[in-house]
C-alpha cells in the first residue's frame, strides 16, 4: 500500500486504565479514543512548553464504550471529553496511547 499525502489523519486505539475501586482493588476499564494527528513540530511544541493537555484538547476527537452515569453510551462533545481529561488516570492513558501511536507507530504491545 502506497502512503498517501493526506491533510488530516485519523486514528483509533484502545485505551485500558486499571481504576482504583472501593474494595482496595483495581478494576479493568477500556475505551476507544479517536486521534487526530497533528505534524511532529506541533507536537514537540506544545510538548516543550509543558501543554500536554493541550496537545490532548487538540487531538483526541472522539471516543467508543463510554457511557454516561446512568449506563446510556455517551455522546464525544466537548464537555465530555474536558470530564475525561480531568480524570488523572485517564489523562495518563491517553496521552501515553497518543505518543506510542503518532510518534512511535508502536501502539500497544502484547507480552
Amino acid at each position: 500500500m502506497a502512503f498517501k499525502l493526506a491533510t488530516e489523519r485519523r486514528f483509533k486505539t484502545k485505551i485500558l486504565i486499571r481504576m482504583p475501586n472501593e474494595k482496595g482493588t483495581h478494576s479493568q476499564i477500556d475505551f476507544f479514543a479517536i486521534f487526530k494527528s497533528l505534524k511532529v513540530s506541533d507536537i514537540n511544541a506544545l510538548r516543550a512548553a509543558g501543554e500536554d493537555l493541550e496537545l490532548l484538547k487538540q487531538v483526541f476527537v472522539g471516543f467508543e464504550n463510554v457511557e454516561n452515569e446512568d449506563g446510556s453510551p455517551a455522546e464525544f462533545t466537548e464537555e465530555a471529553r474536558d470530564r475525561l481529561l480531568d480524570e488523572p488516570l485517564v489523562l495518563a492513558a491517553l496521552s501515553q496511547a497518543y505518543l506510542a501511536e503518532a510518534i512511535n507507530g508502536t501502539g500497544r504491545q502484547k507480552n
